[in-house]
């Protein structure tokens, strides 16, 4: 398995097996706490044809405190195609709309891909100015 896309954006597209990702960041500057925000979680995963088969991935998005901010999220994909059939490569794009998120706590969020007894973290930062 290879993550080619683990980000948080402003928005993100699949288009003819392309990723469009405007706005990826990794800090959000407010004026005041708390504020709303509009964000999608864009991931993309290559797996070779021997990890062939259907996939479960679960997704956490905690506050600083460590409670969650949204609730977890559980994806699902499965693999439709015989293995003779596959590609060398299979992709798995994966655009996570999160709407009128509350960002209430100044500090180090983090966003969470478990996957296979693995965990994956992605860390964001939530200041005033």
């Amino acid at each position: 398995m290879q993550i080619e896309i683990f980000t948080l954006c402003d928005s993100a597209h699949v288009y003819a097996g392309k990723a469009v990702i405007s706005g990826s960041f990794n800090q959000i500057i407010a004026k005041k706490l708390p504020i709303r925000r509009d964000m999608t979680l864009a991931v993309r995963i290559a797996f070779d044809k021997e990890e062939s088969g259907d996939k479960t991935f679960i997704f956490c998005i905690k506050n600083p405190d460590g409670s969650l901010l949204v609730p977890e999220l559980k994806c699902e994909t499965k693999q439709n195609l015989p293995i003779e059939k596959q590609t060398a490569l299979t992709t798995y794009d994966l655009n996570v709309v999160l709407s009128n998120v509350v960002l209430g706590q100044v500090g180090i969020y983090s966003v969470t891909m478990k996957y296979a007894d693995k965990e994956y973290v992605l860390k964001f930062f939530v200041q005033e100015e």
